[in-house]
C-alpha cells in the first residue's frame, strides 16, 4: 500500500487530517472526504499540474479498498480504525477511476511523465505499482454505488443479519399497520354510536317541541336505574340514572304513563306529586320531552359533537394509510367517508322509524 510504504510528506500529512476526521465522525462517504481535500488543497483542479493530486486519489482509494474487504482500515494509526462505514457515491467514485485510470497511464496532457510514475521508474518498481493501481481501479469499478448498497442490505460488515433485521422490522411495521387499523375501526363504531345517539335524542327532542302537543302531567314515581362504575381505584361503586315517571291525559282521552329522558345523580328531578308541562307525540303518546328543560337536546347535541370530532380525529390519523397508495388511495378514502355517511344516516333512520311504532 503506497500510503504504508511512503515517505511523501504530503501523504503524511493526509493521513493526519484523516485521523482528524475519523475523531470527528464515524461514517464516512468518498464524497465528504474528496471535499476535505480539495477544501485544504490536497487536490487541486489545474491541467498543468494534474499529477498533484495523484497520491491522494491513490490514497483514498486503497483506503476505500481496505475497507470494502475487511470492513475496517489496516495497519492504520489507531485513531482511523473507529471508522464505522465508508460509503462510494457515483460522482466519487467516478472521480477516483478517472484519477486511477490517468496515472495508469503515466501522463499529463502536455505529455510529461507524471511525478510518482518517474519515481517508480528511478526505484524500478513501476511494474508492480501499475499492476496494484490496475487491481485498485478493478476493486473499485464492481463497487455499489452507495444506494445499491442500501437496496441490496450490503451496508451491514455482517452478513445476514441486516436482511433479517430488515425483515423483522417490516412484519413488526406490517402488525402495528394492521392493529391501527383494528384500533381505528373500534373508534370510528365507539363514533358512529356517539352520533347515531346523540342524532337520534336531539331529533325527537326538536321533533316533539314541534310537532308534539302540549299539556301538564303529574310526576307518580321516580326510578332509580343502577349500574356499576370503577373508579381510579379499580373498587367498583355503585351510580344511579333516575327516570321520572309522569302520567297525562292524551289528547283522545287515554291515560298514559311514560318516562322523561334519564338524569343523573348530580341534576336536579322533579318532586312526586309535581305538576310539570310536557309535549307528547299523538301518533305514539308514549313518547315524550320535559317542555321546562332543554337538557336533553343539549345533551344530544354534545354527543353529536363528540362522535364527530373522535370520526374527524381517526379518519386525519388514517389519512397517511390512504394516501400512500396514491390515487387510488383518494378514491378509496372518499368512497369510505360516504359510505360511513349513508351508514350512519340508515341506522339512525331506522332508529327513528322504531321510535315512532
Amino acid at each position: 500500500m503506497y500510503y504504508r510504504n511512503t515517505s511523501d510528506k504530503s501523504v503524511q500529512m493526509l493521513m493526519e487530517v484523516l485521523e482528524m476526521e475519523a475523531v470527528k465522525k464515524q461514517n464516512w462517504t468518498m464524497k465528504h472526504i474528496i471535499s476535505i481535500c480539495e477544501e485544504i488543497d490536497f487536490i487541486v483542479d489545474e491541467p498543468e499540474h494534474a499529477d498533484y493530486s495523484d497520491s491522494t486519489y491513490l490514497v483514498l482509494a486503497e483506503l476505500f479498498s481496505d475497507f470494502k474487504k475487511f470492513g475496517h482500515f489496516i495497519n492504520v494509526p489507531e485513531r482511523l480504525k473507529s471508522v464505522k462505514s465508508f460509503m462510494l457515491d457515483e460522482t466519487s467514485k467516478q472521480k477516483i477511476l478517472s484519477a486511477l485510470n490517468d496515472l495508469k497511464r503515466g501522463t499529463i496532457g502536455n505529455g510529461k511523465t507524471r511525478v510518482l510514475i518517474t519515481a517508480w521508474e528511478k526505484d524500478g518498481t513501476l511494474s508492480t505499482w501499475q499492476q496494484h493501481i490496475n487491481n485498485l481501479i478493478i476493486d473499485i469499478a464492481s463497487t455499489p454505488i452507495e444506494e445499491e448498497l442500501f437496496n441490496s442490505n450490503e451496508v451491514s460488515p455482517v452478513p445476514n443479519k441486516k436482511p433479517r433485521n430488515l425483515q423483522k422490522k417490516r412484519k413488526e411495521c406490517k402488525k402495528m399497520t394492521v392493529l391501527f387499523w383494528i384500533l381505528s375501526l373500534l373508534f370510528t363504531g365507539f363514533s358512529f354510536y356517539i352520533i347515531l345517539y346523540g342524532a337520534g335524542v336531539t331529533y325527537n327532542s326538536m321533533h316533539l317541541r314541534i310537532s308534539g302537543i302540549k299539556t301538564t302531567a303529574e310526576v307518580v314515581d321516580i326510578v332509580g336505574e343502577m349500574r356499576p362504575r370503577k373508579t381510579d381505584s379499580i373498587k367498583e361503586r355503585t351510580e344511579y340514572t333516575y327516570f321520572e315517571i309522569v302520567s297525562f291525559t292524551a289528547e283522545n282521552g287515554d291515560k298514559i304513563q311514560s318516562q322523561l329522558y334519564g338524569k343523573g345523580e348530580s341534576e336536579e328531578r322533579y318532586s312526586i306529586g309535581e305538576q310539570i308541562e310536557i309535549y307528547y307525540n299523538p301518533q305514539n303518546p308514549n313518547q315524550i320531552v320535559d317542555a321546562g328543560s332543554n337538557s336533553e337536546t343539549v345533551k344530544g347535541i354534545v354527543a353529536v359533537i363528540f362522535g364527530l370530532f373522535i370520526f374527524l380525529v381517526i379518519t386525519s390519523l388514517s389519512k397517511g394509510l390512504f394516501s400512500s397508495l396514491g390515487t387510488i388511495g383518494g378514491v378509496i378514502s372518499i368512497t369510505t367517508k360516504l359510505l360511513l355517511f349513508l351508514f350512519i344516516f340508515g341506522l339512525l333512520f331506522k332508529k327513528v322509524q322504531m321510535g315512532n311504532q
